[in-house]
This record gives C-alpha cells, structure tokens and sequence, in this order.
C-alpha cells in the first residue's frame, strides 16, 4: 500500500505547476511564445488575445460569418445542381441509347418480317404453278384417254360390224353373192371413211382445244404471279423508302442537338405503357 502511494502522481504536476513555474523562472528568449499575447487559464491554457479584439469588433465577425455561410450555400447548392445535372445526362444518354436499340430491332424486324412474307408468298406461287401445270398435264393425260377410249370404240364397232357382215355374206353367198359382197365392201368402205373422218377430225379438234385450255391456265398463272410479285415489291419498296426518311430524319434532328423532339415523346410513351 505504501509503494503504491509513492508511485503516485496527479497530472495537474506536469501539465500546470511546472509549467507555471517554467513560464515564471525562464527567460523570455528561451520561451517559444510571447507571454504578453496570451492569458492564462486556471489550467494552464493559453489563450490569444486576439480573439476578445474580435469579439468585441461583432460586425466584421457577424459579415465574415454571413460571408462563410453563403459562401458555403452556394458551394452546396452548385455540387447538388451538377450531381442532378449529371445524372439527368446519365439518364439521357441511357434513353437515347435505349430508343436507338430499339429503332434499330424495330428496322431489322420489320426487314425479316419482309423477306418471310415475300418468301412465303413465293412458295405459295411456285406451290399454285405446279398444281396448274399438274392440272394441265392430267386434263392433257385425260383428253388423251378419252380419244384413244373413242377411237377403240370406233374400232371394236367396226369390227364388229365388219364380222356380222361377213357372217350375213356366208349365209347368204348363196343367193345374193354378188350383192352381198357390194353391199359388203360399200359397207366397209363408208364404215371406213366415217372412221377415218371421225378420227381425223374428232382428235385434232381435242388437242386442240387442250392445248388452248392449258396454254390459258399457264399464262392466267403467270400473269397472277408477277403480278403478286409486283405488288409485293412495291410494298417492299414503300417500306423502305418510308423507313429510310425516318431514319434520314432522326439522323438530321440528332445532328442538329433536337433529340429532344424525339426522344422525350417516346419516353413519355414508354412510361405510360409501362405504368398501365
């Protein structure tokens, strides 16, 4: 207990009494500040006598001080409108870059969805032409039968005929031989000419009008796809022509610092679908 009481020692030792009394018993060439300037608290805290000079001088400290403060408003207020300034700039460039994204998705869609539709509506018209032509050739195929089905019927008739004739001539050789056989050869002749009359005229006339029929049916078809494909190209054509003066336009607004004009509409729209 009695070492613990020797060890000990205030802090007011050091950091008052032996102060003071360095400040009393030195010289003033050894001190660091000049002791005439300053006063001394019950602490040993040394205070400049300046300050009291300035307090007492309350309209320069009250201006310096109103100058500080608005000095300070200002500074505040200039960081806060170049912070809102900035991520308004941020905010329009992420929205400009935004509408060009989707003008662009919006022109290579509308051009793909071109090219299906015109390669769509091209195998539809080689699709009808091949059907046509298909048409053509069984109506051709069936005109055919249909002759070659008459002329055997004309055959088997005359030869049918042709064996009743010689049937009747053998019965009847006997009596009426040398009529028989007249009858029978004029018979045959004229049954040969009507044949022969029937064929040269009937078959011509069905290939002819065969031949008519799907000479028609092919250029009706051909007709039909050019003309589809005119009208298609002219659309096409429209399209383009109507997105290029878009796009000239938008380029020609943005070259003249008027995005605006564009750009504040169709946030405002996207802003309402988004909010609906």
């Amino acid at each position: 207990m009695c070492e613990c009481v020797c060890d000990r020692m205030d802090s007011f030792v050091l950091a008052e009494t032996f102060k003071y009394l360095y400040l009393l018993f030195s010289d003033k060439d050894n001190l660091l500040i000049d002791v005439d300037e300053y006063i001394f608290s019950t602490e040993a805290h040394f205070l400049p006598l300046f300050l009291s000079t300035q307090m007492h001088n309350g309209h320069n400290l009250t201006s310096s001080l109103v100058c500080m403060s608005v000095c300070l408003f200002v500074s505040v207020s200039l960081s806060v409108c170049l912070f809102f300034c900035v991520c308004l700039y941020v905010c329009l460039f992420v929205c400009v870059c935004m509408f060009i994204f989707v003008s662009v998705c919006l022109y290579v869609s509308v051009c793909l969805s071109i090219c299906l539709c015109i390669s769509i509506c091209l195998f539809v018209f080689l699709c009808m032409s091949v059907c046509l032509s298909v048409c053509a050739c069984m109506s051709i195929f069936c005109v055919c039968l249909f002759v070659s089905a008459c002329l055997s019927i004309y055959l088997c008739m005359s030869i049918c005929l042709f064996i009743c004739l010689c049937v009747s001539a053998c019965l009847s050789v006997s009596l009426y031989v040398y009529q028989s056989v007249c009858l029978c050869i004029s018979l045959s002749v004229c049954l040969f000419f009507c044949v022969c009359l029937s064929v040269c005229v009937c078959l011509p006339v069905c290939l002819f009008v065969s031949l008519c029929l799907s000479v028609c049916l092919y250029l009706s078809a051909c007709l039909s796809v050019y003309l589809c494909m005119s009208i298609c190209l002219s659309l096409c054509l429209c399209v383009s022509a109507c997105l290029s003066v878009f796009f000239i336009e938008w380029v020609s607004l943005l070259v003249r610092d008027e995005w605006h004009v564009i750009v504040l509409p169709v946030c405002m729209y996207i802003l309402q679908k988004v909010a609906k």
